[in-house]
C-alpha cells in the first residue's frame, strides 16, 4: 500500500474492524479485544473523515459499545454488599 492511498487504507482498516468485531463479540469481557475494537472504529472513522476534516471522535465514541459488559454490576453495588 502506498502512502496516501486512502482507498486501500480504508479497506485494510475495515478488514481489521471485521476481525475485531468477531473477537469482541466472542468474548465481551476481554478488555483487550474491546479496546482493539475501539481502535479499529477510530481508524476507519479517521480515514472516512479525511485529512481536511477533524477526527471522527464523536461518531466513533457513539458507535463503540461500552467496554463494561452489561451483565457486570457497577462497582458501587458490589461494595455495598460487603
Amino acid at each position: 500500500m502506498e502512502q496516501g492511498d486512502l482507498t486501500a487504507a480504508l479497506q485494510a482498516y475495515r478488514d481489521s474492524l471485521a476481525i475485531a468485531e468477531r473477537l469482541a463479540k466472542a468474548d465481551p469481557g476481554n478488555a483487550g479485544w474491546q479496546r482493539d475494537l475501539s481502535v479499529s472504529y477510530s481508524k476507519v472513522g479517521n480515514v472516512l473523515d479525511g485529512p481536511e476534516r477533524p477526527p471522527a471522535r464523536a461518531r466513533t465514541v457513539a458507535a463503540v459499545p461500552s467496554h463494561t459488559p452489561a451483565s457486570r454490576p457497577p462497582r458501587s453495588s458490589l461494595q455495598s454488599r460487603a
